[in-house]
């Protein structure tokens, strides 16, 4: 489904919006028969990318009337879409890689105060300024009615060290910009350390050891890379082709059989804020054999196109990059003669799905899509 912020009244309100990949336009205020218009609006960012199927060029629409003050719409804190950026009045460009946390959809659930979750998608960075765009707010529920039963939700618990053994402390105490280190699967990166690595730009590898302590994966955690800090605590446990569910749909989807597929399941599961590269051994492959890697969406249940190809090395190895921990699907890439949908938006899937934030007296539409899993 499709959403846009439309002001068809005279003298519409507009205020910490989001409008993003509509197939007309994201935003238009306009009215039939009124003499003039009053519209105002603030802290809008719309927005489109390759993703949408039509109207990529197709920018704003507004059509001021009378005595309109057309600053009271235009004003610094709107980033609208002109057909090719998304830009202000004085022609600062939006920048939505450094501003979201992603644009990848993979539904929305209820945080355990029953407020809503939309796991990072179109949820801003701290490098958004306050009051530009909409943030997800809602009322926590203070007691749940179960079976006649009122309960009050308990709050979560906030224990101090997480089981496991922790990786990356060197990175604390280095200089160095890149930092190697060795670590079994029950191994985690503290908020701490991520802190360091963001802050300072740094790079911390790590070599994932099974019970044999042969190295299993690799993870490459480029601070550069990251807004924030990950949604929840960075493990290494990672499982290979121990998810049926995933490799069944891939079967069904892409007409490939086990042996041209490997599944990669992270014990992990949420957005990382950033991008990490795994390296991890293909059994069975080729050196020089291309995969191409796809994302089980387990709401959907589906797989979807990551849109990346990468070649098995000399190694045996190969490496591709992700953003949220899941489930990852590598599939010979002559053998899937399906193409998966994409993991961007499209409009004519079912899945879509508006998301509106009501802010003053009209919404900011944001149009959504997708999401999820990977381990040893």
């Amino acid at each position: 489904m499709q959403e846009t912020v439309t002001a068809l009244s005279p003298d519409i309100q507009v205020s910490s919006s989001i409008s993003y990949n509509n197939e007309s336009y994201n935003v238009a205020l306009y009215t039939n028969n009124a003499a003039n218009t009053d519209f105002a609006a603030t802290g809008i960012i719309s927005f489109k990318d390759s993703n949408v199927k039509s109207g990529l060029t197709t920018g704003e629409q507004f059509k001021p009337k009378g005595s309109q003050d057309t600053a009271k719409y235009l004003a610094d804190t709107n980033y609208y879409w002109d057909g090719s950026k998304s830009a202000n009045s004085s022609g600062a460009a939006a920048d939505v890689a450094a501003w979201f946390k992603t644009l990848e959809f993979t539904g929305i659930t209820r945080n355990e105060d029953g407020t809503l979750n939309l796991n990072g998608f179109l949820e801003t960075t701290d490098a958004v300024a306050e009051g530009i765009g909409a943030r997800p707010t809602g009322t926590p529920s203070t007691k749940v009615v179960l079976d006649g039963n009122t309960q009050t939700p308990e709050t979560p618990s906030t224990s101090g060290t997480p089981s496991g053994v922790a990786a990356g402390s060197s990175v604390l105490s280095t200089a160095d910009n890149i930092v190697t280190e060795k670590v079994g699967k029950d191994g985690y990166v503290s908020n701490d350390v991520f802190t360091k690595l963001i802050n300072d730009k740094k790079t911390l590898v790590v070599d994932v050891t099974d019970e044999n302590g042969n190295v299993a994966a690799t993870f490459t955690i480029d601070g550069s890379t990251f807004n924030s800090l990950p949604d929840s605590l960075f493990r290494f446990n990672v499982k290979f082709n121990d998810y049926a569910p995933a490799s069944e749909k891939a079967k069904e989807i892409l007409k490939v059989e086990d042996k041209d597929m490997l599944v990669c399941t992270f014990e992990s599961v949420g957005y990382l804020n950033g991008k990490v590269a795994i390296t991890v051994k293909a059994e069975g492959f080729a050196a020089g054999t291309q995969l191409k890697l796809y994302y089980y969406n387990e709401e959907l249940n589906t797989v979807m196109d990551k849109g990346q190809t990468v070649t098995v090395g000399e190694d045996g190895k190969v490496t591709f990059t992700v953003d949220h921990f899941s489930t990852y699907v590598l599939v010979k890439a002559d053998e899937a003669i399906i193409t998966a949908p994409s993991t961007g938006f499209d409009s004519s899937a079912s899945v879509l799905m508006g998301i509106i934030f009501l802010a003053g007296s009209v919404a900011g539409a944001c149009l959504l899509r997708k999401r999820r899993y990977i381990t040893k």
